[in-house]
């Protein structure tokens, strides 16, 4: 047999991956990767995570944009290119480990097409966000479970790079350990024992080392942003019912219904997709953002379950469901919307300079991003968007006698003051989008009713708006007093 033919999956997974590379080489430069290139950046040049930076994620995607900023900065090459070409080379590495896990051609197949086709479909909208990266780090992992299940035999250094593999991707927020739990729990099922194996080695010391770099170079995390996120976070929060509706999550449904109807085509590698993409349902909702990004995982197992499904072998139903999902999926990117939504931001931005400075007031975290990243412009913010105050706004129209949302919305508005007085930025916009969102449907009201925020506007002239966004401008010297916000650090420049 040959060469190419004895690697048809692997060959036509790699051109597939190559096309993917070459088609969005350009972008879309997306908010969350904008965000976490300008926060690597920073970092690089001397500001404090989760101090100078209230960032709601984990670290570790932080300090890998920072590899890529530095690198930039040493090649000229733009971070976000350094990024592609490392996505490309993880997915490249995780569909040659997992090729090589399932063996059998029809399998390798569903692998590589599931994989290429997520990321085709998602980059319109989500290109080189975590969740793809997520996606490439556990499918090594499934794919070694499938061998476990069938009693198949596995190398003691193949089963440690599968585990050093997923380690990165599980690592990047806690509820994607939901995956391998349940992958784990299948297994135990099919199998009916439990043992200590070379992959659990790999991911726990790995999980032990990322736990003591968290300890001791971003403690703050845990001290400072995970009260934060317990106060406020929950603002974004839609009902279950929005969440099932996300367009990655319907795509899901259809294939876990699929996999119930046709069990007995299925086969092996099906019937741990299926697992998969049930435990990815589950980390979707656990976030309860519907955030379309976030379904990405769901996605991918949904996809291989459905190929796996109509490739295998055997009696059993379920292959038009199967057939209907993988119709349904390539509606995704068009349900998703667009990549950037930061175009009324560039307007109203159009006159600034790069290194001038600028103060968004809006609990979007879309809206300013990729734009400030791409110009230049000086983020006087702390934070991405002010996500934390939409459960205040919330408990104040509810009428709530919550203390905390009444103390954190104070805490915002005085940051505001802080940040306004102390780094005088050269452009103020509140976003008056949110103004069904705002106690009296009033954003700019609610800002005004703490007087510290009232003063240091006060030495700002309002200018022409741009759609919803009311745009204000130093108008001389202010008499406000530089005061330090109820959040530390907000009054020292960003590096």
């Amino acid at each position: 047999m040959s060469f190419a033919r004895s690697n048809a999956a692997a060959l036509g997974g790699i051109a597939g991956l190559l096309l993917w590379a070459a088609l969005f080489w350009s972008g879309p430069l997306v908010n969350d990767v904008a965000w976490q290139l300008w926060i690597g950046r920073q970092i690089n040049g001397g500001a404090a995570l989760y101090g100078d930076i209230l960032e709601v994620n984990p670290p570790l995607w932080f300090w890998i944009g920072a590899g890529f900023e530095r690198l930039a900065a040493t090649t000229g090459i733009a971070g976000e290119r350094w990024l592609g070409l490392a996505f490309l080379a993880y997915a490249t590495l995780s569909l040659l480990v997992t090729v090589r896990l399932l063996e059998q051609p029809r399998r390798q197949w569903a692998a590589a097409l599931a994989l290429v086709a997520t990321l085709l479909l998602t980059s319109p909208y989500a290109h080189l966000q975590r969740e793809q990266f997520l996606l490439m780090a556990v499918l090594p992992c499934l794919a070694l479970a499938v061998r476990r299940a069938e009693g198949g035999e596995v190398s003691r250094g193949l089963a440690l790079l599968v585990g050093l593999i997923a380690a990165p991707g599980l690592a990047l927020k806690h509820h994607f350990l939901i995956f391998p739990a349940l992958i784990e729990a299948w297994l135990w099922w099919r199998r009916r024992r439990f043992e200590i194996r070379p992959e659990h080695l790999s991911l726990v010391c790995a999980a032990l080392l990322y736990a003591a770099a968290v300890m001791a170079f971003a403690p703050t995390y845990l001290s400072t942003m995970l009260p934060l996120l317990r106060a406020g976070y929950h603002g974004y929060n839609p009902s279950l019912w929005t969440l099932l509706f996300q367009p990655g999550i319907v795509v899901g449904l259809f294939a876990l219904a699929a996999a119930g109807l046709g069990r007995g085509r299925l086969g092996v590698l099906g019937e741990a997709a299926a697992v998969g993409t049930a435990a990815f349902v589950l980390v979707f909702i656990v976030q309860g953002k519907d955030f379309h990004y976030q379904a990405i995982p769901a996605l991918g197992m949904a996809l291989l379950t459905m190929l796996a499904l109509l490739l295998g072998k055997g009696s059993g139903g379920g292959r038009l469901v199967a057939a209907v999902g993988l119709a349904v999926a390539l509606m995704v990117p068009v349900k998703a919307g667009m990549a950037r939504y930061d175009v009324f931001f560039l307007q109203a931005t159009r006159d600034l300079e790069p290194g001038e400075g600028v103060t968004l007031i809006s609990p979007s975290q879309a809206l300013a991003w990729p734009a400030v990243y791409e110009r230049g412009l000086r983020w006087d913010s702390r934070t991405m968007g002010l996500w934390m105050v939409l459960s205040p706004w919330a408990a104040e129209k509810e009428g709530s006698r919550d203390s905390r949302m009444a103390v954190l919305g104070t805490a915002v508005r005085r940051e505001l003051a802080a940040e306004i007085a102390c780094k005088r930025p050269a452009m103020v916009i509140v976003d008056t989008f949110y103004d069904e969102e705002a106690p009296n449907r009033d954003v700019f009201g609610w800002l005004n009713a703490e007087p510290r925020f009232r003063e240091a506007l006060a030495g700002y002239r309002e200018v022409a708006p741009v759609f919803v966004l009311r745009r204000f401008v130093p108008k001389g010297p202010t008499a406000a007093a530089c005061v330090a916000g109820d959040l530390s650090a907000v009054t020292r420049p960003l590096p």
